[in-house]
């Protein structure tokens, strides 16, 4: 038995998926990254610790992207018009908005796993350059390039009838297509989360091998099984996204072939779900630590 499924059907799915899939992604999003920020900031073992704060930041950025990217689609599916589209105030506030906090996390995400391998390192030089003041520092610089890289997005994106809020110089197009995405904001952030995750998680594995307090010890294995759980996420969330930019690159669609468009649109939709998942997944592990008074052992996972 043969089912046939119109392109206009195939739309309205596409649709009524991005709705609950933003809006399971931005409850569980909210709730999980406010549950990161509570336990990073009023639990004392994880005060001062530079990986602790990247997560912190991290938390932060996702709650404002998720906030800007699912709140006006799901005005757009309840009301049947989105706000950016209309509105080019809201456009290039969400536009920019977006591309600060994107690029912050995915960045947060590699300089939290560069600061486990420096941390759990052997060699004691190299663990000298884990400490909070760096982190700080490296952050307001991140967030003072992701501020200028996002300046052009503000410039070039506008309003046109029929496609919307979208950038339409040429040049700025190719650079968003060729580079900014499959590059910039998936490619290397994967590359550098990958490899220092699997130095720290070596250098965990030899940990027990270097005279130190057993709390410490124990600390470092929870913060590194934290970075290692989020980029693995990071992993298996971002791939699909950077094979789905690298194929777009080289496929042609036939813009009056809507059937084509349709099931395009439906691939979208289920990829950039999976990518904007990785900003609403998070990790806490809590370790028994009787001697500070922790007598649990918890993993939570929101997604």
């Amino acid at each position: 038995m043969v089912v046939f499924v119109t392109s206009e059907e195939l739309f309205n799915l596409a649709e009524i998926y991005t709705f609950y899939a933003s809006i399971l992604s931005l409850i569980l999003g909210i709730f999980g990254n406010m549950f990161v920020i509570l336990i990073f900031g009023n639990l004392p073992i994880f005060r001062n610790r530079p990986c602790s704060f990247y997560l912190t930041i991290e938390s932060i950025a996702n709650i404002v992207l998720l906030l800007a990217i699912y709140s006006s689609r799901i005005v757009a599916f309840r009301f049947g018009q989105d706000p950016v589209h209309i509105f080019l105030y809201w456009c290039k506030i969400r536009t920019i908005l977006t591309q600060i906090c994107c690029l912050s996390s995915l960045a947060i995400v590699s300089l939290a796993a560069i600061d486990q391998y420096f941390s759990t390192n052997y060699h004691v030089f190299i663990r000298k350059f884990s400490t909070i003041k760096t982190a700080h520092r490296t952050s307001r610089i991140l967030l003072l390039l992701s501020i200028i890289h996002s300046i052009p997005f503000f410039i070039f994106y506008e309003i046109r009838s029929p496609l919307g809020c979208l950038a339409y110089n040429s040049i700025f197009v190719k650079y968003q297509s060729m580079f900014y995405y499959p590059i910039l904001l998936a490619s290397i952030p994967l590359a550098i989360s990958i490899t220092f995750s699997l130095l720290a998680y070596r250098n965990v594995r030899r940990i027990i091998r270097r005279q130190i307090p057993i709390v410490r010890r124990r600390l470092d294995r929870q913060l590194a099984a934290i970075v290692l759980a989020r980029v693995g996420c990071l992993v298996v969330l971002g791939i699909p996204y950077v094979i789905y930019s690298l194929f777009e690159l080289q496929i042609q669609f036939n813009e009056n072939d809507q059937y084509a468009l349709a099931i395009k649109h439906c691939i979208e939709a289920i990829i950039l779900s999976l990518f904007y998942a990785n900003y609403a997944v998070t990790f806490v592990f809590v370790e028994k630590i009787e001697s500070l008074g922790f007598r649990f052992r918890l993993i939570f996972m929101f997604i």
